[in-house]
């Protein structure tokens, strides 16, 4: 149809030279073929026969600013609202440019100036939102962005700005507002990994007067009528949404959730035998989310000598009530559930759905058995014959880290190209920007996180993705599955039989994996050989001074002596919990600790190298690989602040001193990007 349209176009220019609109209707055409030059060609044309056209030099800039030719694209710009100061469309693409340009300021005037002429301008809002981000004003962004997704409730971009945007907020005051938003960004599944905001959501719904009043009573908390607890608890129904899709990382909930589900766990015991016991909805719908909540966290929360008893009998009685051909009350079920996954229960092939058991039983039942049937389906590359790998190998079969529901990924893949704009890399080598159908290996991509979200990142990327562990990579997999996503493959490999592959790629990416090698250095070296020339590597490696205290506490309390079990992972929680001093809270505030697979990583893990900017350096330079820069943008407009010159981005002895004044910046590994330099 096109092609017939530029016909028609080309005959009524043949008669009428001056048409201008054949000339821009013809260059649209062209635009949508991809033919950007004939395009140009056709909007000069435009603009030649009518210098009014607003129109043609609008989207003359927006082919500019497609080809990052960003002082063109902003001169064509300023030319169409030199005619039509109030076109709204170009004050937007002119602080996108600006934006691009560095130039923050100038871009939130040319937005504010678009909303000034189109009040109701989503798009507005949310590029203001993200500047607002860059400059390290996120309360500023968090309410731009809010406006954004109410004027659009279904704009993904906003969306997931709105959720990095919450990351580490704490809030003083009740807002209805982002309540709602939160709720619906959660409901999505992909604008935002669930964990990174749940200390921000938890801080706005610790303003609800139900979350309020139970805080303040503390150890005083009536759970003499369950029912009425249950209640209360569901009418602070984003409390249970974030119970079914991250662990809960507040201290004082996880207390009223431990005490609810021992009483509910005593009072069905006692009634067992009742046939006609049942429990009100909400009681059920608290019990499912504790449920979810606990096969979320590993089943963390310590149980007492008084529930394994209550436990022991509960089983006993449903082995009876399975052989009269009977099914158990559901709430039986879901209290049975808070303690061990389903599954592990050996009357779990009679157990039948029903709409009140229906997501605990999915999450902890099919999905475990659709893993499991994904197993047999892995290809190995090697046997695992490395002592220090196959040790790390047995820590993530028995644990699988992290276990993860939701996964925030970007609105849609970018070209390699942009990428490399966006996260300001520099590059010694610019071969990688153009390639078309980059092949990339994700080395350690345990449960999927990493492998589904570059397989998003890219576009029209094609990921091998390999671990140690293959119960890991099967999660990943039936995830990957779920996601829709047909650009990923899953092996299971050592990195250091990665050169078995015989297979060079464009893009590496091993992020906290390294460290946990026996000889970091050698098992970098088999990844760079894996390497194309003038290819990107992404590389994740543990902070020495950000884990200062997670040190301390290993060597305090000789964590490496102690049993790798769920049971003593629990009691060395409690202990900390319990304990009054600034470093036990600083490890609880973090969020690493709230579950069982997270916090045998941390301070459980049978190898780990924690590294230094300079050994980082010293690698690079013996590596032969030039360093592009850090992928952490809060991190860097902090460190901005102290060094506002743009190559200070990429000088590693600035930021070595940076990082011994801020010992905290590093919390999140270093995260950088290099390039294979010859």
């Amino acid at each position: 149809m096109l092609d017939k349209a530029i016909e028609a176009y080309k005959k009524a220019i043949a008669i009428k030279p001056n048409y201008a609109d054949a000339h821009y209707n013809m260059a649209v055409s062209l635009k949508e073929q991809d033919q950007l030059n004939e395009a140009l060609e056709a909007y000069h044309q435009t603009i030649a026969v009518s210098p009014s056209y607003f129109e043609a030099f609008y989207n003359l800039g927006n082919i500019h600013l497609s080809q990052n030719r960003l002082m063109d694209a902003l001169d064509t710009y300023n030319k169409a609202l030199a005619i039509n100061p109030n076109y709204a469309e170009a004050l937007l693409n002119k602080g996108n440019t600006l934006e691009r340009l560095g130039r923050y300021d100038q871009a939130i005037l040319a937005f504010n100036s678009a909303l000034e002429f189109k009040p109701d301008y989503a798009e507005a809002y949310n590029n203001l939102g993200n500047i607002l981000i860059e400059q390290g004003k996120p309360y500023e962004a968090l309410a731009t962005l809010n406006k954004a997704i109410q004027i659009r409730p279904d704009y993904a971009d906003a969306c997931i700005s709105f959720g990095n945007s919450l990351i580490g907020l704490s809030f003083d005051a009740p807002s209805t507002s982002l309540i709602d938003t939160i709720s619906k960004v959660l409901d999505h599944g992909t604008y935002v990994r669930p964990k990174e905001i749940a200390s921000a959501t938890l801080s706005l719904i610790g303003h609800d007067a139900v979350v309020k009043n139970l805080r303040n009573k503390g150890q005083a908390i009536d759970f003499s009528n369950l029912d009425t607890m249950a209640l209360q608890l569901c009418r602070v129904p984003l409390l249970l949404k974030l119970m079914s899709v991250s662990p809960i990382t507040d201290i004082q909930l996880e207390h009223i959730f431990v005490s609810f589900r021992r009483c509910s766990l005593l009072e069905v015991c006692e009634s067992i035998g009742d046939r006609a016991f049942s429990a009100e909805p909400k009681r059920l719908q608290l019990q499912s989310a504790i449920a979810l909540q606990c096969f979320i966290n590993e089943y963390i929360y310590d149980i007492s000598e008084e529930e394994e008893i209550a436990l022991s009998k509960i089983n006993k009685s449903l082995k009876a009530i399975f052989w009269e051909g009977l099914q158990p009350n559901p709430l039986i079920t879901l209290c049975l559930a808070s303690y061990k996954a389903l599954i592990d229960y050996n009357w779990c092939e009679k157990l039948k759905i029903n709409e009140q058991i229906e997501n605990v039983f999915v999450q902890q039942v099919l999905e475990p058995q659709r893993e499991s049937s994904l197993k047999k389906g892995i290809p190995k590359l090697e046997n695992i014959t490395d002592g220090v790998s196959n040790k790390v190998m047995e820590q993530y079969e028995e644990n699988p880290y992290p276990k993860w529901v939701q996964l925030g990924l970007p609105p849609r893949p970018l070209p390699v190209s942009r990428v490399v704009q966006d996260l300001k890399l520099i590059l010694s080598d610019q071969r990688i920007v153009s390639e078309p159908n980059p092949q990339i290996l994700v080395a350690g991509c345990g449960t999927g996180q990493h492998s589904i979200s570059t397989g998003a990142r890219f576009k029209d990327s094609d990921i091998l993705a390999v671990d140690l562990s293959v119960t890991s990579l099967s999660y990943a997999k039936r995830k990957t599955q779920e996601m829709g996503l047909k650009n990923i493959e899953y092996m299971q490999a050592d990195i250091l039989d990665i050169d078995k592959l015989d297979k060079k790629f464009d893009i590496i990416e091993c992020v906290g994996v390294l460290h946990h090698m026996r000889d970091p250095l050698a098992g970098w070296k088999m990844l760079k050989n894996c390497l194309k020339p003038g290819g990107l590597m992404k590389v994740g490696l543990y902070s020495r001074l950000a884990r200062t205290d997670i040190k301390y506490l290993r060597e305090k309390y000789n964590t490496s002596q102690i049993p790798r079990t769920v049971n003593s992972i629990r009691s060395f929680r409690s202990k900390l919990i319990n304990l009054n001093n600034d470093t036990a809270q600083s490890i609880l505030s973090s969020g690493d600790m709230y579950s069982v697979s997270e916090m045998r990583d941390l301070l459980f893990h049978v190898q780990e190298h924690n590294l230094s900017i300079p050994i980082i350096r010293d690698w690079l330079k013996e590596l032969q690989l030039h360093f592009c820069g850090f992928e952490h943008k809060l991190l860097i407009n902090k460190f901005q602040q102290v060094h506002p010159e743009p190559n200070c981005l990429y000088d590693l002895v600035k930021w070595h001193a940076y990082e011994l004044d801020h010992t905290e910046s590093f919390t999140q590994m270093y995260q950088f990007w290099c390039q294979s330099a010859f």
